[in-house]
């Protein structure tokens, strides 16, 4: 008899937007994987943090040997993906991914450059602002333009990196009114960009971005609006187009990024380069999207290792870094 998993998942809207819905492509793509390996399994949405003792019963009912968390949010809210990792904790039971610290710490970007800081990994300067500002930022420009607390590029457009006081205070007029206070403020590099993937310590990968005609940043139409003049002109590369000692380099800043914030099992480290070569951690994501298309899925897929061997590469992760406790 195989596994045992128990697929929780965030139940979104109809319709909710497409970065959103992107959560039901990972579901899909999991039980599809979980046929394929011969597992028994169940899937559970839940959509409210009111939904907990209820998901609770199902997971005792299941009696699963791992939890696939695939929760991103609560009552709407992205902290709902702290909230649930919690919930997992304190239930003793083995889940795939982060622990909630790390969770917390990735949705908060300027938390995690803090954290980098401290561990002496390369990340570009930052400030956080409030209102609209009178003058450049400390680091000066060009510099882009982000929410800190928000994942799959929210808020990201080309108009967001701006060269001068003027454009400055326009983007963040609009930011703040847009979305709301703080706003985070980055020093921009245009160099080449990367990720690396791993699924523990043993299982890596790289990917690159390509950039062209004059685009600059991988924005949120790049990723959730397929077709698009954004999307055609940030082209993926799997494995990322460098030597192997190029490679090796991505991979241990990545992971070391990863590991700076406390990050478990499986995780996705953005960087770029600036012109003299030189990397700096943008993102950890820990949990990154693990949909059959995603940049994580084809990041492996490079390397020939099927989908499938990824889901279970992840599992069985979680079911060894968690000490078994026979709580069924």
């Amino acid at each position: 008899m195989g596994l045992r998993v128990a697929i929780i998942y965030s139940k979104v809207p109809d319709d909710a937007s497409p970065d959103r819905k992107g959560v039901e492509t990972e579901r899909d793509g999991v039980i599809s994987a979980c046929e394929k390996l011969g597992y028994e399994f169940t899937a559970i949405p839940i959509r409210s943090g009111y939904e907990l003792e209820r998901v609770r019963d199902e997971i005792f009912r299941f009696k699963p040997d791992c939890v696939f968390n695939l929760v991103e949010e609560l009552d709407n809210n992205p902290i709902g993906e702290f909230i649930f990792a919690n919930f997992l904790e304190q239930l003793g039971i083995p889940y795939t991914g982060s622990p909630p610290s790390a969770i917390f710490i990735g949705l908060h970007k300027h938390i995690t450059k803090m954290f980098l800081r401290y561990n002496r990994i390369d990340t570009l300067p930052f400030t956080l602002i409030d209102a609209i500002p009178t003058s450049e930022p400390p680091f000066g420009f060009p510099a882009i333009l982000k929410l800190p607390a928000q994942d799959g590029s929210v808020g990201i457009s080309a108009e967001n990196i701006v060269f001068d006081l003027s454009q400055y205070r326009e983007r963040a007029n609009y930011m703040l009114s847009e979305f709301g206070a703080p706003v985070l403020v980055e020093k921009f590099v245009s160099g080449r960009e990367f990720h690396s993937a791993f699924v523990g310590e043993s299982l890596t990968a790289t990917g690159e971005i390509e950039f062209k005609n004059g685009a600059l940043v991988v924005c949120h139409k790049s990723k959730w609006e397929p077709g698009s003049i954004e999307d055609l002109n940030t082209t993926p590369y799997f494995p990322a187009r460098v030597d192997p000692q190029k490679s090796r380099k991505i991979i241990r800043l990545g992971y070391s990024a990863f590991k700076a914030i406390g990050g478990r099992g499986y995780g996705r480290v953005d960087m770029r380069e600036d012109s003299s070569g030189r990397l700096f951690v943008l993102e950890v994501n820990p949990n990154p999207d693990v949909s059959p298309g995603a940049g994580f899925a084809n990041s492996f897929r490079a390397k020939n290792i099927a989908y499938e061997a990824i889901i279970q590469a992840i599992i069985e992760d979680a079911i060894a870094q968690k000490e078994r406790v026979n709580i069924w």
